[in-house]
């Protein structure tokens, strides 16, 4: 006996709808709102369904003689069959009786998110089944809809169009470096920052961070750092902001003359203080990510999203092989992108193998680089060098005697443009990036 009898109502209306069609459309269209066989509990139904996707894939009628000629070993399936097709004479209501099966599959996804997430707080896997049912609510929360007819997508990229008309190309994240700003990263994109350790990786993000907070309208931003502490980064912001060496920050040996300089910038970060915001919790997977995102964004529309670093991130299933658990955490944050609408900046290792040899840097660098390089919408390296009047010399060694070393950006994937390079300063002292002249 069903929990629910509109449940085997809304079944075999829905099946009848898709007999009674001429031709597969009742079905496509159910397929594209989101039924799957998960939405039907009556076995016989459930295997009907089934046989509906069999007969679809060979592009044959889904009519009742050819649903049950699939299932013929089935007991009494003709009678079955064609009791279910004569609950309805047409097809009218087949998208009420769809809907109803997708609420139903919804409220059962988050009763048993709950039970996980309820069945014991001291489990190691609480934090995942707290994500899990976040999800399936945020699931509930979507519209269900049909995919959008052609005039539909003219028009929203008609009205696209006349935004990026009216801002005469300022669109993206402005990052305030202009072979960054050429990207125009948009909502949705992924862009990945790779480089060795000591090129200025986190440095580089975070005077990104800092150039927006100085602008007249900034994007709110959620750091995710899983090395560094939230303090390590509030301190390099300081840093920035004020022009205050991060070592006298650290150490505490602070001039007099610096003090003033100090206190502004603290001023100016808490005046901002809604509209940058840091998560530094280690060990975390995406659904956790996620789950943080989704809050944040919420509460504080969250344009853009950096990452400190990719391969920290953890896979939420564990995999033999390295490169999958990488893979699966690069496709999962391109998913945030566009799920939450808003910009991905992840930070990522590349191979030790690179400074084996005087090159620039390559895609196929990234350390247990995956699917990385399918995924990022653009992919962006930094590496040390030394130029004379002929020659640059790549992947030089990190030396404490060169306070200012030349950073080389390699643009080395645009999804939407042409590839490009540019040098910056990189002030070890402010771990501040400057315009190279």
């Amino acid at each position: 006996m069903l929990e629910n009898t509109n449940q085997f109502d809304n079944e075999r209306g829905l099946l009848a709808s898709i007999m009674a069609s001429d031709d597969n459309s009742i079905y496509d269209s159910a397929i594209t709102l989101g039924i799957s066989e998960d939405c039907f509990l009556t076995p016989i139904h459930r295997k009907i369904f089934e046989a509906m996707k069999t007969l679809s894939t060979k592009n044959r009628p889904l009519d009742e003689v050819e649903v049950a000629s699939i299932l013929q070993s089935e007991e009494g399936i003709c009678e079955k069959v064609n009791d279910i097709r004569a609950s309805v004479e047409t097809s009218l209501h087949w998208k009420t009786f769809a809907i109803f099966l997708i609420r139903e599959k919804q409220r059962r996804e988050i009763k048993r998110a709950y039970e996980l997430f309820a069945e014991n707080p001291d489990n190691l896997e609480h934090g995942e089944n707290l994500a899990k049912l976040e999800t399936a609510i945020m699931q509930v929360n979507r519209r269900i809809s049909d995919f959008p007819d052609t005039d539909q997508i003219l028009n929203e990229s008609l009205e696209d169009l006349k935004r990026r008309i009216r801002d005469r190309g300022d669109i993206g994240i402005r990052t305030g470096f202009s072979v960054l700003d050429s990207l125009h990263i948009q909502k949705g994109n992924l862009a990945v920052l790779g480089g060795r350790p000591a090129t200025g990786k986190t440095a580089l993000m975070l005077n990104i961070v800092a150039n927006i907070l100085k602008q007249d309208k900034p994007t709110p931003m959620l750091i995710f750092s899983l090395e560094m502490t939230r303090g390590e980064l509030v301190s390099r912001l300081i840093s920035l902001i004020s022009g205050v060496s991060a070592s006298s920050l650290r150490n505490g040996v602070i001039p007099a003359t610096d003090k003033d300089k100090i206190k502004s910038a603290y001023a100016f970060l808490m005046e901002k203080s809604k509209l940058f915001h840091i998560v530094d919790k280690a060990d975390m997977n995406y659904l956790q990510m996620l789950s943080y995102a989704r809050k944040y964004k919420q509460r504080y529309d969250i344009g853009l999203i950096c990452v400190d670093y990719l391969q920290l991130l953890k896979p939420v299933s564990k995999k033999s092989i390295r490169e999958q658990e990488v893979a699966e955490v690069s496709r999962n944050l391109k998913a945030i992108a566009k799920d939450l609408e808003c910009s991905v900046i992840a930070l990522a290792q590349l191979n030790r193998e690179t400074e084996k040899e005087n090159r620039p840097p390559r895609a196929s660098d990234i350390r247990e680089s995956g699917s990385i390089e399918q995924d990022a919408d653009y992919i962006i390296m930094l590496s040390r060098v030394v130029k004379d009047t002929r020659t640059t010399t790549y992947n030089i060694p990190d030396s404490s005697s060169i306070a200012k070393p030349t950073i080389k950006v390699h643009i080395v994937k645009n999804r939407h443009g042409s590839v490009d390079e540019d040098d910056l300063i990189f002030n070890k002292e402010l771990t501040k990036f400057e315009i190279y002249n």
